[in-house]
């Protein structure tokens, strides 16, 4: 995937700085993914000076605001937008982005969105120590799949995932940059209004559950835990009688040891969990034919349960 010019921001610090900082980026695209606005924080360790890069195309009048005050912008002979601060030890801004700056690729109902925070620049080895990136993912589409990278769009070795109402949010120790790249589906349906006319409706979005697997099973095991068992009567309480259940179970990459003579592969091992949740919901009430359960093998994907809720047509 080639990086975009969503990599919009480059740190500029003085080698004093290159180690020890937090950046923190939160982007909200559009309900049609037509545009977007980011909104970047650093915090620096001590007051001195610190900018940003915008990449080449980049207007001043996309700049919604920045702070503190006392800022400069200057256009670099190669096009680049330097916006400097100086005497701070912390800074902000947000910013207007159009659909070709986060879109990485798009065919029908799917696209991938490329989200980037900015890159420490002030030596090849400088780090930031902590890049956090969130993504809001608007009402309508369904996650096909999402992965954190480097700066390099390489796949991050080390990352943590906190996920919740739609806001997908990774951190990223000790790395230049990070990004995320988010594959989506629009939930849009044509119904026929009449016979003699048609229109397009927009669907009621199915509700998204995402869960970690430590949030329905005993660690390492097929079997449920309490809190497992709970949260699935939460989610059947929560639906209505005609509404259907499609389940997701993204596979472990390894089966524990000690079970390895019942599960001797990780697809065994998370089939087997994917069937627990069957049997838990069949108990609840819930009819088979109401319920469909995939476990989806993906070695760039931490393992988690996704659920959603298909209202009744």
């Amino acid at each position: 995937m080639k990086k975009s010019v969503l990599i919009f921001l480059v740190a500029y610090m003085g080698i004093s700085a290159a180690q020890a900082n937090t950046t923190e980026m939160v982007f909200y695209p559009k309900a049609d993914l037509s545009s977007a606005v980011a909104h970047f924080h650093h915090q620096g360790e001590k007051a001195e000076q610190y900018g940003f890069m915008f990449d080449q195309g980049f207007q001043q009048e996309q700049l919604l605001y920045a702070q503190p005050q006392n800022y400069t912008i200057e256009t670099q002979k190669d096009g680049k937008v330097q916006l400097r601060f100086s005497s701070t030890d912390r800074y902000s801004y947000m910013q207007q982005m159009q659909r070709d700056d986060f879109i990485a690729e798009s065919t029908g109902k799917i696209s991938v969105l490329l989200v980037c925070g900015g890159d420490c620049s002030s030596s090849k080895t400088c780090v930031t120590e902590q890049n956090i990136l969130t993504l809001m993912v608007p009402q309508g589409y369904s996650i096909l799949s999402y992965k954190g990278l480097d700066d390099n769009l390489k796949e991050l070795k080390t990352k943590e995932w906190k996920i919740r109402d739609g806001a997908y949010t990774l951190f990223a120790p000790n790395v230049k940059g990070a990004c995320i790249s988010m594959k989506l589906e629009k939930n849009e349906l044509l119904h026929e209004k009449s016979e003699a006319k048609s229109e397009k409706v927009i669907v009621k979005t199915p509700n998204l559950h995402v869960y970690q697997n430590k949030d329905f099973f005993v660690k390492g095991d097929v079997v449920l835990s309490i809190l497992g068992k709970r949260e699935l009567k939460k989610l059947t309480d929560s639906i209505q009688g005609g509404d259907n259940l499609s389940m997701r179970v993204f596979q472990d990459t390894v089966a524990p040891v000690r079970l390895v003579g019942s599960y001797p592969n990780a697809h065994l091992f998370s089939v087997a969990r994917a069937e627990e949740i069957k049997k838990q919901l069949i108990s609840l009430g819930i009819e088979t034919s109401r319920i469909e359960i995939k476990v989806i093998e993906d070695k760039l994907q931490k393992t988690r349960v996704e659920t959603e809720i298909i209202l009744a047509q």
